[in-house]
């Protein structure tokens, strides 16, 4: 775990001045900073940050936080990656709470982005070589996106890139490990990326973390693959890496939707002709890692497929993907013969309103039309009753994992609908194909029932104390953030990942609540042992908070016995009463800025915005009343 004296450093020293190319449209204005707010769209500036550029505020929508939700919410990463990028732009060393393997795994990170930037310094100076210019001239390709995404050039030479790293003192281990270099059967090194144009692959921090290669076309013919990405290492893994992604999100989280291609050309293409909001995999299928990263982001996801039948099978193969993450997609075809980057060549600056008036298709329908074909069916009309029989069950099988009873209820009427049936039917058989599932049940920590907890890979050394140096125990909190705490203790994992979609919630939660709320996540991380041993090591656990700590332990669970308690209802009053909360905060921060002289010249303005949050806060104590909150 991360040391609270790092997450206090770095709290201290970090500004979210700091991180303004994330924003759009910024001003200085007296001591604050306005631009426009990344969170909704809007055209004028009502996104501000304050005091130094420790806190932000959007008038427009009540956003606000320090910076640690600020790159939470903007980068879309949790709490300890928000902590290590930061950290990391202050040249921060990071100390933890237990002695563990981290440390070496982060200096060998650190050491293979070190090795890539050698790297991508080594491509560059090669640009000027013809084979490179004349490709990308036939491409299309312009000069801003040349620079923009940092294309490069890999000479057709065996050893260039590897003597060149061996000169700066890159260790062969690390060089090989990077996958830029490789070693033959005779034991000796080479280039891994020859006569290629070399596409530099950046994670959200915009850290370098790996390389795609495509293979020239005077070079081609020898039996090399066309293109090659870097293999799997500590920092670069396919199946969460989005090409394009920290150039993408800027315009995706204002619109918040994004478009999903296929290659590094298609992105390319796509930004130089004005559609901003768009990434690719990198030589991958789409994957569950894929659309995490992007649904902390976006609401809407379009992916683009050929029109052809390997383009519709792929669709189908999205759908189950999309189902689990609740991210709404569709899937968009290109006419036979075109591909986004030849799409993009042709309509150039009325891209955006080709692909706004392509036919766009649900992923659900296309997963259909898909469970069709694979029963023999060319078109659901042709379905016999056997076949729709097969179709239905198939698909009941992916809604099964559906947790959200409106959103299974109307997956349900479509089916009935696309396979002309009714929809009595599919809920009769979907109740017929229960999941087994491995759901445990609340206990305490005196051992009744199946607690599931396990031993962490170190408890923490010390007690949390907050930026003044005072121990925060649980009955110092906030009635909300006690709330919160219980349901986190009582629900385990389904309350962390509820949190983990809330970034604005969770980034600005008191620093000791985050730190106990990380640390159970590592207990709940490493489950081993038996019954007897996990509850020792719970204990060992808590007791590195403070022995009020077990207390409020075993508080929470008398609690949560009641029969008039549901901690579902506890977590979600926790984070209604936390929104009412910073809405009332944002009242406050406008009726301040309303009585300063710089507040006049927008008084209408801000006057709007205090109207629109008490309809917030007014709708946040309806939707409360609701709940019986």
């Amino acid at each position: 775990m991360i040391s609270q004296e790092t997450i206090d450093e770095v709290l201290d020293r970090a500004s979210i001045i700091d991180f303004s190319q994330e924003l759009q449209g910024v001003k200085q204005q007296g001591a604050r900073l306005f631009a426009i707010c990344p969170f909704h769209q809007e055209k004028t500036g009502s996104f501000h940050v304050r005091d130094g550029g420790k806190f932000y505020h959007c008038f427009g929508c009540g956003a606000s936080g320090n910076v640690f939700g600020f790159v939470m919410k903007v980068l879309g990463v949790t709490f300890p990656e928000a902590v290590e990028l930061i950290a990391q732009k202050y040249g921060i060393t990071i100390t933890r709470t237990e002695a563990k393997k981290g440390n070496n795994s982060n200096r060998t990170r650190d050491k293979l982005k070190k090795i890539n930037k050698l790297a991508l310094h080594f491509f560059l100076t090669q640009n000027e070589q013809q084979p490179l210019k004349a490709y990308l001239d036939e491409r299309g390709v312009g000069g801003e996106q040349r620079a923009l995404f940092q294309l490069a050039y890999a000479p057709k030479e065996w050893s260039l890139l590897t003597n060149f790293l061996r000169s700066k003192g890159a260790p062969e281990e690390l060089m090989l490990q990077s996958g830029l270099v490789k070693r033959n059967s005779r034991g000796e090194l080479y280039d891994a990326l020859r006569g290629r144009l070399v596409f530099p692959i950046e994670g959200l921090d915009r850290s370098l973390i790996g390389f795609g290669g495509r293979i020239l076309p005077q070079f081609d013919g020898d039996g090399t693959p066309k293109y090659l990405n870097s293999p799997e290492t500590p920092i670069y893994r396919k199946s969460r890496v989005l090409y394009g992604l920290p150039h993408a999100m800027a315009a995706a989280r204002y619109k918040r939707e994004i478009f999903i291609v296929e290659g590094y050309f298609d992105v390319i293409s796509m930004f130089q002709h004005g559609v901003q909001e768009v990434v690719a995999t990198c030589g991958t299928a789409l994957t569950d890692g894929h659309v995490d990263v992007l649904k902390r982001s976006v609401n809407k996801v379009s992916v683009i497929f050929d029109g052809d039948s390997a383009g519709r099978d792929a669709a189908s193969k999205a759908f189950p993907i999309f189902l689990k993450s609740g991210v709404e997609a569709d899937a968009i075809f290109l006419p036979e013969g075109e591909d986004p980057d030849s799409f993009a060549r042709l309509h150039k600056e009325h891209l955006s309103e080709s692909l706004s008036a392509a036919p766009k298709v649900p992923l659900f329908e296309c997963f259909i039309d898909f469970q069709c074909r694979s029963v023999g069916a060319k078109e659901r009309s042709s379905l016999s009753p056997r076949q729709k029989a097969q179709v239905a069950q198939k698909v009941g099988e992916v809604l099964s994992s559906t947790r959200n009873p409106i959103e299974l209820d109307e997956y349900l009427k479509k089916t009935a609908y696309l396979l002309n049936t009714e929809t009595a039917l599919i809920k009769e058989l979907l109740n017929s194909m229960k999941v087994k599932g491995s759901e445990y049940h609340l206990s305490s920590l005196e051992g009744q029932g199946d607690s599931r907890l396990v031993e962490t890979p170190a408890s923490p050394s010390n007690r949390i104390s907050d930026s003044s140096g005072t121990e925060i125990q649980p009955q110092t909190l906030s009635h909300s953030h006690k709330l919160l705490l219980r349901s986190v203790m009582v629900l385990k994992e389904e309350a962390l990942q509820h949190l983990d979609q809330l970034p604005d919630i969770y980034g600005n939660l008191p620093q000791g609540l985050i730190l106990f709320c990380e640390s159970f996540r590592t207990v709940l991380e490493h489950r081993q042992g038996t019954e007897k041993e996990q509850k020792l090591h719970l204990k060992e656990f808590l007791l590195g908070f403070g022995p009020q700590w077990i207390e409020f332990w075993k508080e929470s669970y008398q609690i949560a016995e009641e029969p008039e308690v549901d901690c579902s209802k506890m977590l979600s009053e926790s984070i209604l009463r936390l929104r009412e909360e910073k809405v009332l905060s944002s009242i406050d921060l406008l009726d301040a800025s309303l009585r300063e002289p710089e507040g006049e010249s927008q008084r209408e303005y801000l006057l709007q915005a205090r109207l629109d949050l008490q309809r917030k806060l007014r709708n946040l104590r309806e939707e409360a009343a609701a709940k019986g909150i």
